[in-house]
């Protein structure tokens, strides 16, 4: 019997497609795996008893994962969301969907018992034929009754589809239970009636907590208001910069802490979406949320020896970008990739669809990225841009012997826009206020944050709802709808965010880039690909010179880091390639 199985084969079709918790690289099993340097977490400063007081919800990144979840009770259940910024409601899987381990260990049985002969009564089984799988767990509907809604026009069991720009598919009905969370505080925060969406059919592992502005069912953010825990529709972001083990996150509701960030600390009015999306239903829904969405107005390397620093935008045109929590890419204009490429020495493979640079080469340039945003300047040291390239369950490395990692960067039109993900969020300290229209961001403070103190294993009491609770320090304070505190505002150029079909395709990249081979674990340079070609290939770019004026290249001396089922495929890499039957 010659097939691939059927949940597996969906593992790979969907890896194919490199966007937000589902993407991977390639059907053939391409990996990628962080290769982010150590932190030495006794050289930062600890919270301060003022800052564990603040409400906050705390996101962990699991085992063998790379995105943040946080743990929530839906009626009975206890369940894990992922942070969803970019739409507006909580969705949970329903009853219907197996789990991961259920189905995991169904083939793994299965394939031990009868090898590549499993007969057709095992093929018949439901675990068989799954095409999806929950890993965050499921909610189950009581047999009682539930619940009416609490929003006007609402009603229990009316169907409805998660509005997201990316590939992300979840649509199942409103259902209206009591949840509840765990603050930070150790204070259990119950939200009644809360109405929320019950999904039948997606493409993801985990759902979602959405943060997003103007939502249809209840709302987190709009519950707190309703609830007087928050002022408006806001919150602020902080990550610790660590990724797994110890990624962690805070969600701080409805209030800044100047502890959590350095330097300045700007807002901007929210770039509203503009359409695009060929689903009808689904660009009106999109048109009328709050996303977190910003203009980059430059992105530049420096070398941080010389202080060199050189432009990747090509235009003087800014950049419309989306600020994604899951995704671990960030997508950029093409002209922009080529130019960082070129810095670089990256080259592009066809098999893995991804630019790959020499490990050792990044790690030893002492080089940063720098993203401007009007004149805030976030600057990310380059080696915490890359991961470790694997391909078919194999650490890539190049004909000479030195490792390769991957960019943690692709171009805008594999996206549809322009978007900048987790490898960049967890540099950041951001807050939005979703019913005054504004974004703002700053570099992240370093802190110790230890997890214990925030274990959910220590005893709860209850949080005091309708309630704000008092807040003494000076660098603590609400955002306001039209205000974000201790925040500079700063006009940008007005514009909006665009949506364009996606194009997966590599015909855009110059050949000179795109001559690596794969075989056997080794990357393979063509004479197209050799550092003579990419140094050649400044003649394709446009890239500007911010010291002085000169159009010189690879002046960095750069030359002398997917996604939920892509975890999933690195956990069972090995697997998938072994239950694919001959």
């Amino acid at each position: 019997m010659r097939r691939i199985l059927p949940f597996l084969a969906f593992v790979v079709s969907i890896a194919a497609r490199k966007d937000s918790d589902i993407s991977s690289s390639t059907t053939s099993t391409s990996t990628t795996v962080s290769t982010l340097p150590s932190v030495d977490l006794q050289s930062f400063s600890r919270e301060t008893d003022e800052d564990k007081s603040i409400a906050k919800l705390i996101f962990t990144i699991p085992y063998n994962d790379v995105y943040y979840n946080t743990n929530v009770t839906v009626g009975d259940d206890n369940l894990q969301l992922r942070l969803d910024l970019t739409q507006p409601e909580i969705w949970v899987m329903n009853e219907n969907f197996y789990s991961c381990d259920q189905v995991f260990s169904y083939y793994q049985v299965e394939f031990e018992s009868y090898g590549s002969n499993i007969p057709d009564s095992a093929t018949e089984n439901p675990l068989y034929t799954a095409t999806a799988c929950a890993q965050g767990g499921v909610y189950t509907t009581p047999s009682s009754d539930i619940p009416t809604p609490t929003i006007p026009g609402l009603s229990n069991g009316q169907t409805y589809t998660i509005p997201n720009l990316s590939i992300i598919d979840a649509e199942g009905e409103f259902e209206t239970e009591n949840i509840s969370f765990v603050l930070g505080s150790n204070q259990k925060l119950t939200l009644p009636d809360f109405s929320f969406v019950n999904v039948d059919s997606t493409n993801m592992w985990v759902g979602g907590l959405g943060l997003a502005g103007n939502p249809t069912g209840s709302g987190f953010l709009d519950s707190l208001v309703q609830q007087g825990i928050i002022k408006s529709s806001a919150y602020s972001l902080w990550f610790n910069g660590v990724q797994e083990p110890g990624g962690l996150c805070e969600l701080l509701l409805g209030a800044v802490d100047q502890h959590y960030y350095e330097g300045d600390f700007y807002s901007f009015d929210i770039i509203p979406y503009a359409g695009g999306k060929s689903n009808d239903y689904t660009d009106q829904l999109l048109q009328g949320l709050k996303l977190p969405t910003i203009l980059l107005s430059d992105l530049r390397v420096r070398n941080e020896n010389s202080k060199e620093e050189i432009s990747l935008f090509s235009a003087s045109d800014s950049v419309p970008v989306l600020m994604e929590s899951r995704t671990l890419y960030n997508y950029l204009p093409l002209d922009s990739i080529i130019n960082l490429a070129i810095q670089l020495d990256a080259i592009y493979n066809n098999d893995v669809a991804e630019w790959i640079v020499e490990c050792d080469k990044i790690y030893e340039a002492n080089a940063s990225l720098l993203f401007s945003f009007g004149d805030l300047e976030i600057d990310i040291p380059m080696e915490e841009m890359i991961s470790n390239a694997t391909y078919q369950d194999t650490f890539l490395t190049f004909s000479n012997g030195k490792r390769a990692c991957y960019l943690m960067v692709l171009p805008s039109s594999e996206h549809g826009y322009s978007s900048l993900g987790i490898t960049f969020l967890r540099h950041v300290y951001m807050a939005l206020d979703n019913d005054g229209g504004r974004i703002a961001i700053a570099k992240a403070n370093s802190l110790d944050v230890v997890q214990d103190d925030y274990s959910t294993s220590k005893s709860v009491s209850d949080f005091p709802t309708k309630t704000m609770a008092n807040i003494t320090a000076s660098t603590i304070s609400r955002i306001s709808s039209g205000k974000i505190p201790f925040a500079t505002h700063q006009n940008q150029s007005s514009t909006s965010l665009t949506y364009s079909a996606a194009n997966t395709g590599a015909q855009d990249i110059p050949e000179r880039f795109t001559g690596a081979v794969i075989s056997s674990g080794q990357i393979f340079l063509t004479p197209l690909t050799g550092s003579s070609a990419i140094a050649s290939a400044a003649d394709e770019s446009t890239a500007k010179m911010k010291s002085g004026g000169s159009s010189k290249y690879t002046f960095v001396t750069i030359r002398s880091m997917k996604t939920e089922i892509q975890i999933i495929m690195t956990i069972i890499g090995v697997v998938i390639m072994t239950l694919i039957l001959i």
